[in-house]
């Protein structure tokens, strides 16, 4: 079939524009395969409720535009072969990926990139979070990197347990041998100074003539002899006097369950457990503020550039266990800006009309008539 000369150019003009998209399609499909992508790296082996806060807080800030793509790593208790075996995994996997931007979370996440980023993502800026604030030669590694500084308030979770409980006499803090309870042990013990006059502290497991250190047998133990005029300020117990590696969730649920005084603690997944509250630091939070660093990153400033700040922990208290103690929030200023969790269920009023008490009085009142017009029945019957 003969077409029009003016037919014959519009083919030939679709043709080549099909022809070129094409072309473009093939030769970058990896830049098109993860469009606005990020790769998370956590240092557990698999989902927790840290970690699921991590990715909402991303999500939220950086949209549903945003692919999101989650590698769980494993944890400390992993030998250097795991992380080697992870590597050449990644490899495998990510082959063809081409991230915007790399998220480290937690201390295990920022040495592998430390350690793989010259043949891993080496083109995408790496956004640590999880863990505090890494030294400058540990930053220059990582290469073109920044991150969000993981901040726990000992100091004001310490005014929050005698704000609440003025006549506490014992404060009790648990932690095991980790450089990071070390490090919330002096913040702790800076922070206890205006109460010492009237308060004491103590650390079992790390005193002098009771060093050894906690497993949960005598962190049980510990628990059970805590008075009601003490309290706990939990700063972490992930590994036992062994090194054994340690539920800490488990471990905050028991010293709520066992101590006679209220538990205190740092982070929002420790929430939950029976603890009172305290100025915790939360996953989601951690996630928004890596995705803002990212976002910034993407619109062009340099990643080395940008200055690590913690995001403001959050006052979070259990309403269920403020009842428990008898605390009452009206009475204490520093509660009126709290966040509020698992709030009491209210009984029903007694003099509260239901649905169910309707019905009833409702069925009542047939069944009341019914036997006046049987008896008056009867009466009639008798009569005649």
């Amino acid at each position: 079939m003969n077409f029009p000369a003016s037919y014959n150019n519009i083919f030939e003009r679709l043709r080549f524009t099909i022809v070129l998209f094409i072309l473009v399609i093939l030769s970058c499909p990896t830049h098109l395969a993860l469009a606005k992508g990020i790769v998370v790296l956590h240092s557990e082996d698999g989902p927790t409720p840290w970690t699921q806060g991590i990715i909402a807080g991303l999500a939220s800030e950086l949209g549903k535009g945003t692919e999101i793509r989650q590698e769980h790593l494993g944890g400390e208790d992993m030998k250097e072969e795991h992380f080697d075996s992870e590597y050449e995994r990644l490899s495998r996997v990510h082959a063809n990926t081409r991230p915007e931007a790399v998220v480290a979370s937690g201390k295990i996440a920022f040495a592998f990139m430390r350690k793989y980023r010259e043949t891993l993502f080496s083109d995408a800026p790496v956004v640590f979070c999880s863990m505090p604030r890494p030294g400058p030669e540990l930053l220059r590694q990582c290469g073109d990197c920044t991150g969000v500084p993981l901040d726990m308030d000992v100091s004001d979770t310490v005014d929050l347990i005698f704000a609440t409980r003025p006549d506490t006499r014992l404060v009790v803090g648990i932690m095991d041998a980790t450089p990071i309870s070390l490090s919330l042990r002096k913040s702790m013990e800076q922070a206890m100074t205006p109460y010492l006059d009237h308060a004491q502290l103590i650390f079992p497991g790390h005193e002098p003539g009771d060093n050894k250190g906690l497993d949960m047998e005598t962190l049980d133990a510990v628990a059970s002899s805590i008075p009601t005029s003490g309290a706990v300020l939990f700063l972490g117990f992930q590994e036992d006097r062994t090194g054994k590696t340690v539920d800490d969730v488990k471990a905050v649920k028991m010293l709520s369950e066992q101590s006679a005084g209220p538990v205190f603690v740092l982070l929002d997944t420790w929430i939950g457990q029976g603890v009172l509250g305290g100025f915790v630091a939360t996953g989601k939070n951690q996630g928004s503020s890596a995705a803002k660093l990212i976002k910034r990153i993407l619109a062009g400033e340099p990643a080395g550039e940008m200055l690590p700040q913690p995001p403001q922990p959050q006052l979070v208290v259990d309403a269920t266990v403020l009842a428990r103690f008898g605390i009452q929030t009206q009475n204490i200023p520093l509660l009126q800006t709290a966040q509020l969790v698992n709030k009491p269920v209210r009984p029903a009023e007694t003099d509260t009309i239901t649905s169910s008490g309707i019905l009833s009085a409702a069925l009542g009142l047939v069944t009341l008539a019914a036997l006046l017009f049987l008896l008056r029945r009867l009466t009639c019957r008798k009569c005649t």
